[in-house]
């Protein structure tokens, strides 16, 4: 079961350029819809999701993206080597299966940079998962998977 909220818009995102942003209003009323939906139905922060997890990257836009992931991080990792809530956790999990190299003094990127994506598209390609290059949640699945094995 699932529950789908549209925030309308032309907003931009991964290869699209849109024209608005979500107002003030929008994001107010889609935080305080995320606080009575987890009061009444028990959801927990890692259960938000947005277009993007689907398969359509530039939506719901840069700006609804990062409260969606903002919410997500929120999400439980204790018992995990890596949290994947962090731009760390993500890049020490694709350096241990061999997608991401440290730099010259050994130590990780720092930022989720070009190297970062691309190394993900690297993995989400030998995955069999869409290769767009966007940390969502088919994508940590498999990592998490894929670490298992290592």
């Amino acid at each position: 079961m699932y529950l789908a909220i549209c925030v309308g818009g032309n907003f931009s995102g991964p290869g699209y350029k849109g024209t608005q942003e979500p107002t003030s209003d929008q994001i107010r009323s889609m935080k305080l819809f995320w606080m009575k939906a987890k009061e009444l139905w028990g959801l927990k922060n890692n259960q938000v999701f947005g277009h993007y997890n689907f398969g359509k990257p530039a939506c719901p836009g840069y700006t609804l993206m990062k409260l969606i992931d903002g919410i997500n991080a929120d999400r439980d990792w204790t018992g995990g080597e890596f949290n994947f809530g962090t731009i760390d956790g993500r890049q020490k999990a694709l350096q241990k299966l061999g997608y991401l190299k440290l730099d010259e003094e050994g130590a990780l990127v720092g930022s989720w940079d070009l190297t970062c994506k691309g190394a993900l598209v690297a993995f989400q390609r030998k995955a069999g998962l869409l290769a767009d290059g966007v940390w969502g949640k088919k994508t940590e699945a498999a990592i998490e998977a894929a670490l298992v094995k290592v």
